[in-house]
Formats: structure tokens, C-alpha cells, sequence
């Protein structure tokens, strides 16, 4: 009986990690286009690639990984529009009123005094965590 029981746990075991792969292979695979506020500039990125979009202005600044280096480009578009469009991705978080961020690519949640921030692999780039989104951060962290 308890054999039994095993047998069964480990053929379900088996069955949920061919799930898991299939649907970690698709979300690598996973294009996404950014949407410009005149939809001239539309850009395409992996999902995967994606490491921190910051608002700066009527723009924001979307940093994602190429061959391994760190590159980023201005969009005109608004932070709260990428963040719709990142919603239904997992990986993605709020850490600020200016910043989201690709979970993903987090090192470390840093704090000196009353001040937290994010340190992400490959970029030296600072991302703040405001107190309104710190919960949320750990949480996922």
C-alpha cells in the first residue's frame, strides 16, 4: 500500500514537471511589444530579457539584457501603461512610483537607515523601494 502511494507521488511528481517545463519554455519564449504613446516606436523584447523599466518623464526607460550586457531604451510611454502590459506576468513588481522591476534579475534588498533599494544583477543601476511598495517586495522576494 504504501508502495503504491509512492509509485503514484512520484508519477505525479513526473507529470507536474513536464508541466512546469512546458510552461517555463513558453514564458522564455514569450515576446513582448511595448506600446508607444503614437505607436510609432513600438519595441519588442523577450520577456525574459526585460530587467527594470523606470519612468522618466512622458518616457520611461526600459533596460533589458542583450548577449549578456545590460542595454536600455526610451520609450515615449508611461509607467503605469508598461505596468498594465506586464500585469499578467509573474516577475514583474512595483517598488516605486517611478520603477518596476524583473524579479528575476534581483540580488539583494538593500536598506541604509530608513532607505531601501534594490540591487540587480548585471547593472549597477539603484532601484528604490518606496515604503508603500516595501510589503510587496518582500513578499515576493
Amino acid at each position: 500500500n504504501y508502495s503504491k502511494s509512492m509509485a503514484e507521488l512520484q508519477q505525479l511528481n513526473q507529470l507536474l514537471q513536464t508541466k512546469l517545463k512546458k510552461f517555463t519554455d513558453s514564458a522564455a519564449r514569450t515576446v513582448i511589444e511595448i506600446k508607444t504613446g503614437d505607436e510609432s516606436e513600438d519595441f519588442r523584447v523577450l520577456l525574459t530579457e526585460i530587467v527594470f523599466v523606470k519612468s522618466a518623464d512622458n518616457y520611461v526607460e526600459l533596460a533589458y539584457r542583450d548577449d549578456d550586457k545590460i542595454k536600455k531604451v526610451m520609450l515615449r510611454n508611461t509607467l503605469k501603461n508598461v505596468e498594465l502590459q506586464l500585469r499578467e506576468h509573474n516577475n514583474f513588481i512595483r517598488t516605486h512610483r517611478s520603477s518596476l522591476v524583473n524579479l528575476d534579475f534581483v540580488d539583494k534588498l538593500n536598506k541604509k537607515y530608513n532607505k531601501y533599494w534594490l540591487k540587480l544583477h548585471g547593472t549597477t543601476e539603484i532601484i528604490p523601494v518606496s515604503r508603500q511598495y516595501l510589503m510587496t517586495v518582500k513578499e515576493a522576494l
